[in-house]
Protein backbone atom coordinates (compact mmCIF):
# COMPACT_ATOMS: atom_id res chain seq x y z
CA UNK A 1 0.00 0.00 0.00
CA UNK A 2 1.48 3.05 -1.14
CA UNK A 3 1.18 6.10 1.40
CA UNK A 4 0.49 8.97 -0.78
CA UNK A 5 -2.26 8.99 -2.90
CA UNK A 6 -1.58 9.17 -6.82
CA UNK A 7 -2.98 10.71 -9.77
CA UNK A 8 -5.68 12.71 -7.36
CA UNK A 9 -6.08 16.52 -7.82
CA UNK A 10 -3.44 16.87 -5.21
CA UNK A 11 -0.55 16.74 -7.86
CA UNK A 12 2.06 14.65 -7.59
CA UNK A 13 3.31 14.01 -3.48
CA UNK A 14 6.70 14.24 -1.83
CA UNK A 15 7.16 13.09 1.19
CA UNK A 16 9.14 16.11 3.44
CA UNK A 17 9.13 15.52 6.60
CA UNK A 18 7.45 13.37 9.69
CA UNK A 19 6.41 14.46 12.54
CA UNK A 20 5.10 11.37 14.38
CA UNK A 21 5.60 8.02 13.49
CA UNK A 22 3.91 5.07 15.12
CA UNK A 23 3.55 2.00 13.60
CA UNK A 24 4.34 3.96 10.51
CA UNK A 25 3.71 7.67 9.51
CA UNK A 26 0.65 9.69 11.36
CA UNK A 27 1.84 12.75 10.74
CA UNK A 28 3.87 14.18 8.10
CA UNK A 29 4.23 16.73 5.59
CA UNK A 30 4.19 16.67 1.60
CA UNK A 31 4.45 18.89 -1.31
CA UNK A 32 3.46 18.71 -4.83
CA UNK A 33 5.43 20.11 -8.34
CA UNK A 34 3.92 23.24 -7.94
CA UNK A 35 5.13 23.45 -4.41
CA UNK A 36 2.02 23.44 -2.58
CA UNK A 37 2.56 22.28 1.05
CA UNK A 38 0.20 20.32 2.85
CA UNK A 39 -0.14 18.91 6.45
CA UNK A 40 -1.36 15.75 6.40
CA UNK A 41 -2.45 13.37 9.71
CA UNK A 42 -3.62 9.62 9.45
CA UNK A 43 -7.38 9.11 9.98
CA UNK A 44 -7.32 5.79 10.65
CA UNK A 45 -7.58 2.13 8.65
CA UNK A 46 -10.95 1.65 7.31
CA UNK A 47 -13.00 -1.36 5.76
CA UNK A 48 -11.45 -3.70 8.26
CA UNK A 49 -7.74 -3.13 6.86
CA UNK A 50 -8.73 -2.58 3.21
CA UNK A 51 -8.05 1.01 3.48
CA UNK A 52 -6.46 3.96 5.27
CA UNK A 53 -7.69 7.66 5.43
CA UNK A 54 -6.08 10.70 5.41
CA UNK A 55 -6.93 14.54 6.11
CA UNK A 56 -4.94 16.78 4.41
CA UNK A 57 -4.59 20.86 4.93
CA UNK A 58 -3.12 23.06 2.60
CA UNK A 59 0.00 24.53 4.58
CA UNK A 60 1.83 27.97 3.79
CA UNK A 61 5.25 28.17 5.34
CA UNK A 62 4.37 30.27 7.97
CA UNK A 63 1.40 28.27 9.73
CA UNK A 64 3.59 25.47 9.35
CA UNK A 65 6.20 26.59 11.27
CA UNK A 66 3.34 28.29 13.87
CA UNK A 67 2.18 24.76 13.82
CA UNK A 68 5.64 23.31 14.66
CA UNK A 69 6.13 25.72 17.19
CA UNK A 70 3.08 25.08 19.05
CA UNK A 71 1.44 28.61 18.38
CA UNK A 72 -1.56 26.92 16.28
CA UNK A 73 -2.65 23.33 17.43
CA UNK A 74 -3.06 20.78 15.17
CA UNK A 75 -6.73 20.46 16.00
CA UNK A 76 -7.55 24.13 15.52
CA UNK A 77 -6.00 23.91 12.03
CA UNK A 78 -7.45 20.68 10.75
CA UNK A 79 -10.39 21.78 11.82
CA UNK A 80 -10.86 25.84 10.68
CA UNK A 81 -9.07 25.34 7.37
CA UNK A 82 -11.04 26.30 4.91
CA UNK A 83 -9.70 23.16 2.27
CA UNK A 84 -10.01 19.85 3.81
CA UNK A 85 -9.27 16.94 1.49
CA UNK A 86 -9.97 12.81 2.66
CA UNK A 87 -7.43 10.51 1.17
CA UNK A 88 -8.66 7.35 0.76
CA UNK A 89 -5.74 4.73 -0.12
CA UNK A 90 -6.58 1.20 -1.31
CA UNK A 91 -4.26 -2.52 -0.15
CA UNK A 92 -3.03 -3.89 -3.17
CA UNK A 93 -4.94 -6.51 -2.72
CA UNK A 94 -8.53 -4.65 -3.17
CA UNK A 95 -6.86 -2.83 -6.63
CA UNK A 96 -9.30 0.33 -6.45
CA UNK A 97 -7.12 3.46 -7.35
CA UNK A 98 -6.71 6.62 -4.62
CA UNK A 99 -9.48 8.67 -4.27
CA UNK A 100 -9.15 12.21 -2.66
CA UNK A 101 -12.44 14.15 -1.47
CA UNK A 102 -13.09 17.62 -0.32
CA UNK A 103 -14.77 17.90 2.64
CA UNK A 104 -16.92 20.44 4.03
CA UNK A 105 -19.00 21.31 7.25
CA UNK A 106 -21.51 19.10 6.42
CA UNK A 107 -18.93 16.00 5.36
CA UNK A 108 -16.50 16.88 8.15
CA UNK A 109 -17.65 15.27 10.79
CA UNK A 110 -16.86 11.43 9.06
CA UNK A 111 -12.94 12.06 9.01
CA UNK A 112 -10.74 12.03 12.69
CA UNK A 113 -8.98 14.45 13.25
CA UNK A 114 -6.56 15.81 15.73
CA UNK A 115 -7.76 15.96 18.98
CA UNK A 116 -7.45 18.39 20.78
CA UNK A 117 -4.48 17.40 22.75
CA UNK A 118 -2.84 16.14 19.70
CA UNK A 119 1.26 17.51 19.80
CA UNK A 120 4.39 16.32 18.05
CA UNK A 121 7.85 16.08 19.65
CA UNK A 122 10.21 18.10 17.33
CA UNK A 123 13.05 16.16 18.54
CA UNK A 124 11.00 12.85 17.23
CA UNK A 125 10.22 14.29 13.39
CA UNK A 126 12.95 13.61 10.73
CA UNK A 127 13.21 14.58 6.96
CA UNK A 128 12.69 12.11 4.51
Amino acid sequence: MNLLPTGTQLGKLELLEVYQDVLGPKCFSVKNENTQRFMVYWSGDYDNGQSIKWAYIPVTKPLLASLLNKDVSFHDAFHRSDKLYLATIYTNEVGKPAKVELLNATNKHLVNLPPVDFEIDLEESFMV
